[in-house]
């Protein structure tokens, strides 16, 4: 939940200390007792209403009485999947303040404020910490933090600092009452007709699109009508762009209309805050008017295009089993209109077009020829590399790497069998992925083989190359390195049976700096690094690909076919290699070849407006 708070009393837990003297106010502060809100947000500033504008302090504090800055409340709000969400509100003077019931976190700016000041001048009333944080001994500057408890409503706690430096040059104590509500919620749905219906992450319109959210509490108007017109996508416009009427029904519920709805809206509360200053607690979904994401097979020779399965909203990345039937996707969704996100992932079966959710959910491994999903992972400790193999009924096998050099990077074979490692010496160096030495490990943990050559070098330059890219041939016996040079890449093939690492061509021409896209053809008879297709047994350019972006193209199954992106879900383009001539298929986010040779692609019109970052 987030956290609001005012700058007025609560009713009765208010309380402020005189202002005479050093610090000559109230010794104590009264017990916690029951309250009711009676604030009002205007004067506090908080992170989410378009950066924080505070005071600026010109006086300088002492150990005996360090400046009070202000006091920082972050409220905690956790989500499904993990992870969790601060918003931070700023107080610079004492006062009563409402704060949700959920927990969260009060930090103090004192500076200076030596460890040992805070057990005589800092004092709280009516709630236990979970936690606290005070600077560690010999630090003679910084703030504090109180992890503070969810309650219940109506309750009622102090925070006193005692004889202060205030922002106003003034001495005293600063003090703060606090005074729980739940935050407010919302509710959204949508007209059909006559009726209204829920609005959930999908609406249908076959016209002007008019909304309703409703709120558990009495709003501050501008705040929500801020946060939904704030700024936003797609070309650095306004998030609510798309609004095109908004009123007032009650101080409650908000009505809104679109004229022509976008294909994504997001209905942003972030900042949204109800009269006693209490943020919007879940936000309000994203809505979605448009097509969805849809996996289409397009046949080159003819131009048909057919529809395989409809993927959930915001696809984040889908990657293609090896003979195309099944697409592995990852779909990702902003929470209510806050900068946080929740995953899910499915595997598709492109065939019949059905779907299921996959657990755990995992982008990082790779599609085996034995149509398993192959995920690679470092243990805790960064002594053994993890092997789970998870197949599409979902029985899943893991197997451990033991005693595993450390690392900067390691990728496995096409087939499962091999994992390539590059190890470090432990110095600190100056590249990134330049390793001491290089090893191929066998999936079984029987075979160790150190490869030599060009990459077992360290220092670019002087002893050697960097190394840039590791990419194994698709029958798993070589893989291919760039590194840089002075007019572009060199291109190097390790071997992984001899062990050896040779250069096979000392600068790759027309390259223009583009060490990527780094692949093999389906034979292994060739190698595209950048623009140019290699030999791999030669070295020679035999052919220069002017189109070709630095996104990953995908081989068709025969070898005679690029398919490739210009931008990201911008035209797709398929390359016919023995002609040289592309043809357009539009905008998307290839995919890959299924069996028959038809060209697999996702289409989603209303990509340009999409919320999330990522494929």
């Amino acid at each position: 939940m987030l956290l609001g708070a005012s700058v007025t009393g609560c009713v009765p837990g208010a309380f402020l200390p005189g202002s005479g003297g050093n610090g000559g106010g109230a010794d104590t502060p009264p017990p916690a007792k029951a309250c009711t809100p009676d604030a009002s947000a205007a004067q506090l500033p908080s992170a989410v209403q378009g950066g924080i504008n505070l005071p600026a302090l010109a006086v300088d504090g002492t150990p005996d009485r360090p400046r009070f800055g202000y006091l920082e409340i972050r409220q905690i709000e956790t989500w499904e999947g993990g992870g969790h969400l601060l918003t931070p509100l700023y107080a610079t003077r004492g006062g009563g303040m409402t704060v949700d019931t959920g927990a969260f976190t009060l930090g103090g700016d004192l500076v200076p404020a030596p460890s040992g000041w805070y057990a005589s001048h800092l004092q709280l009333t009516g709630v236990k910490p979970d936690s606290e944080q005070y600077p560690p001994a010999g630090m003679e500057s910084g703030g504090f933090n109180l992890f503070i408890p969810a309650g219940q409503t109506g309750e009622a706690f102090q925070l006193l600092l005692r004889d202060v430096l205030r922002g106003d040059g003034t001495t005293g104590d600063v003090a703060f009452a606090f005074c729980r509500q739940p935050a407010p919620r919302v509710t959204a749905a949508f007209k059909d007709g006559d009726a209204w219906r829920p609005a959930t992450a999908s609406v249908s319109t076959g016209g002007p699109l008019v909304l309703r959210l409703a709120f558990t509490s009495d709003m501050l108007a501008s705040t929500v009508e801020r946060a939904l017109r704030g700024p936003h996508d797609k070309d650095g416009g306004s998030m609510g762009d798309w609004i095109t009427a908004l009123k007032w029904i009650d101080s409650r519920t908000v009505e809104l209309t679109a004229a022509k709805p976008a294909p994504v809206m997001r209905l942003n509360l972030e900042g949204a805050q109800d009269k006693y200053g209490l943020f919007v607690a879940g936000g309000a979904p994203t809505l979605y008017a448009g097509e969805a994401p849809t996996v289409m097979a397009v046949d080159l020779a003819s131009g048909e295009q057919r529809r395989l399965a409809e993927l959930p909203l915001e696809p984040a990345g889908a990657t293609l089993s090896v003979d195309g039937r099944w697409l592995r996707n990852t779909s990702q969704s902003i929470r209510g209109g806050y900068s946080a996100t929740q995953w899910q992932q499915q595997l598709i079966d492109l065939t019949t077009g059905k779907a299921q959710l996959l657990k755990p959910a995992d982008m990082s491994g790779y599609w085996l020829p034995s149509g398993e999903v192959l995920t690679i992972m470092p243990d805790s400790e960064r002594k053994s590399l993890v092997m789970t193999r998870q197949s599409v009924a979902g029985k899943v096998e893991t197997t451990t790497l033991a005693d595993v050099p450390s690392y900067d990077t390691y990728v496995g074979s096409p087939d499962g069998k091999f994992v390539a490692v590059l190890a470090h010496s432990g110095a600190q160096l100056a590249y990134p992925y330049v390793g001491a030495r290089f090893l191929i490990i066998s999936s079984d943990g029987k075979e160790r083989r150190p490869l030599t050559g060009a990459v077992q070098l360290y220092r670019p330059g002087q002893d050697g190359g960097l190394f840039h890219e590791a990419v194994w041939s698709p029958d798993g016996t070589r893989l291919a390195l760039t590194q840089p040079t002075k007019d572009g890449v060199s291109l190097l093939v390790a071997d992984r049976a001899a062990g050896t690492v040779r250069t096979i061509a000392e600068s790759v021409p027309a390259s223009d700096g583009i060490a990527t896209p780094l692949t093999w053809s389906p034979d292994g008879s060739k190698i595209l690094v950048g623009r140019a297709l290699i030999d791999s047994a030669t070295g020679k350019v035999v052919q220069q690909i002017a189109a070709l972006t630095s996104y990953k193209p995908r081989w068709s199954k025969d070898g005679d076919w690029l398919l490739f992106q210009t931008e990201l879900w911008g035209e797709v383009t398929a390359y016919h290699l023995p002609t040289g001539k592309g043809t357009s298929l539009g905008a998307g986010l290839p995919l890959g070849w299924n069996a028959d040779g038809k060209a697999l692609l996702i289409r989603w019109p209303g990509s340009a407006y999409r919320t999330i970052t990522g494929p």
